[in-house]
């Protein structure tokens, strides 16, 4: 059970990232509308023009969850930096404050990260 917690954090990440990252989008509905089927909402429009590859073009709902996961897969997991310490408002300023916290994050990854962690906890 441990094992399945750590990972499935990881494949909703691969997921997101290659429906980002994929230029024509992926069909969840199977109607060849070439749609996101019921996560539309989050994901937004796939045929948008993805200018930015830093995250620009997306929305603040979608940098927040994607930060979520990121701190879930790569940050806040019992294996991982932090070591699976609870998050709280003290613990993300921390981690906003000590560049050291998230070293291991590319400069997009830190990028969503902070917007999860200021939005959640209004720093």
């Amino acid at each position: 059970m441990n094992a399945f917690r750590t990972a499935l954090p990881a494949v909703y990440l691969s997921l997101l990232a290659a429906a980002l990252l994929h230029p024509a989008g992926v069909s969840a509905s199977g109607n060849g509308s070439g749609g996101y089927g019921d996560n539309a909402a989050v994901f937004g429009n796939q045929n948008r023009s993805r200018s930015s590859s830093d995250g620009r073009s997306l929305n603040d709902e979608q940098r927040y969850l994607l930060g979520r996961e990121i701190y879930s897969a790569k940050l806040g997991c019992e294996s991982c930096a932090l070591g699976g310490a609870p998050l709280d408002a003290t613990l993300a300023g921390r981690v906003m404050s000590e560049p050291e916290l998230m070293a291991e994050l590319d400069k997009k990854e830190r990028a969503m990260v902070e917007v999860y962690l200021k939005r959640r906890f209004r720093l």
